[in-house]
């Protein structure tokens, strides 16, 4: 007998499929008062066209001279010898104001808070210090009878750093002109919504195929932005910090340095970052940086030091690559590893927590010949807490665990 549940799997299947894969996202804005579009043709006259245009464009001579003004694609948006292409299409695809000409419009998108449901709908796994920010691409214009189809190519040279498109269709009356995107075998299609007042917008990711079906009467007008992903602050591949150490730090960090040549220096960090040390590395916590932490990280960095965040409790220090992790002590394991002959067990649960930091990883900060810059102005240290279940007791213990920057002077 099927079950309720059996019954609808494959509905299930289709939704998770669609709701664990966002590619795109669409909505609507109020459209700005008043606005317009400024531009000037090949002959050098300038123009301005006020939206929303009704629907007699025939009474709009701005929009006459946009029209004329625009050009096609130097390439069919489909490629010859594909089962769609005929010779006419040529003349179907849409049109575009020549990018060697003056366009403004009074719609920044450079702020708008669009980029943050883009960033936060297409882009949830961006760190701290990862933004995206948008240029504005070009103008396009569908006339009756036409429509355009791009096929992503992953071997096409790309703007770099290109993550995204925006597209804000313009108050100008059209019928037809559905825009479909496609990505890894899935569909969607965003038909014209926008009430009177209000601007539609659709961003999909860069890896997409991009359709925009027929025109049957009226013209599409479109604006395009690219997104492009930034980094700035101490993580990401390229960093572009927008904070620069103020004087007074870095000359006590140089005075620091010109006395600790050939040492390794250990700075305690001096926020909190609600993480498990016993789950990720201690260098995961770069991008996530903040406050007098980001600060340091910078200072350090600007005299083309390499700084490694760490772990440690205590008087313990974990390898840069290792979490804090404390595993449940085994007393047959510690005796095979050695660990009871070199620390007899006895009493002291501060002994029995020593093996077992040891047992994960942990070894004697004095070991590690790291000088501690402390003293009586160190203020406030990050505490992290890490779970684990203590030698003789079955109830669930934490140990606080601070974060230390270590830099090698040369």
């Amino acid at each position: 007998m099927i079950t309720e549940s059996e019954h609808l799997q494959p509905q299930f299947d289709r939704f998770l499929a669609i709701k664990q894969q966002p590619f795109s996202v669409s909505g609507t804005f109020p459209m700005p008062q008043p606005m317009n579009m400024f531009f000037q043709t090949a002959i050098g006259i300038s123009h301005v066209m006020t939206f929303p245009i009704e629907p007699e464009l025939a009474s709009v001579p701005s929009f006459d001279a946009f029209h004329a003004t625009c050009v096609q694609e130097k390439q069919p948006t489909r490629p010859m010898g594909s089962p769609s292409y005929d010779m006419q299409e040529r003349d179907r695809h849409s049109l575009t104001f020549p990018s060697y000409l003056p366009v403004a419009l009074s719609l920044d998108l450079c702020s708008h808070p669009i980029l943050d449901a883009v960033q936060s709908v297409l882009f949830p796994n961006h760190q701290m210090g990862h933004h995206i920010v948008a240029v504005r691409d070009k103008v396009e214009l569908y006339a009756p009878g036409s429509y355009s189809r791009v096929v992503f190519d992953p071997l096409q040279p790309r703007v770099d750093a290109l993550v995204a498109t925006i597209v804000v269709v313009l108050p100008v009356r059209f019928r037809g002109g559905a825009m479909i995107i496609r990505r890894n075998g899935l569909e969607e299609r965003f038909t014209p919504q926008a009430k009177a007042g209000e601007l539609e917008w659709t961003a999909f990711r860069s890896d997409c195929d991009q359709e925009v079906q027929r025109v049957e009467s009226g013209y599409r007008m479109q604006v395009t932005w690219n997104v492009l992903l930034k980094t700035f602050g101490p993580g990401g591949l390229t960093p572009n910090p927008l904070i620069a150490p103020n004087p007074r730090l870095t000359d006590a960090l140089v005075d620091i340095l010109k006395r600790a040549r050939g040492l390794r220096l250990g700075f305690y960090l001096s926020l909190d970052y609600g993480i498990c040390p016993g789950d990720v590395l201690a260098d995961s916590l770069v991008p996530r940086l903040k406050g007098a932490d980001a600060v340091l990280y910078h200072a350090v960095k600007l005299y083309k030091l390499d700084p490694e965040l760490r772990y440690v409790a205590g008087g313990y220090i974990w390898p840069v690559d290792q979490p804090a992790e404390i595993p449940p002590f085994d007393e047959a394991l510690s005796d095979e590893l050695g660990y009871l002959a070199a620390h007899p067990v006895g009493n002291n649960e501060d002994e029995d927590l020593s093996i077992m930091i040891e047992h994960g990883g942990g070894v004697r900060i004095e070991q590690e010949d790291i000088v501690i810059v402390g003293g009586p102005e160190q203020g406030y240290i990050s505490r992290e807490r890490v779970p684990f279940l203590p030698a003789r007791e079955n109830a669930l213990d934490y140990l606080n665990v601070n974060v230390l920057l270590v830099v090698y002077v040369p």
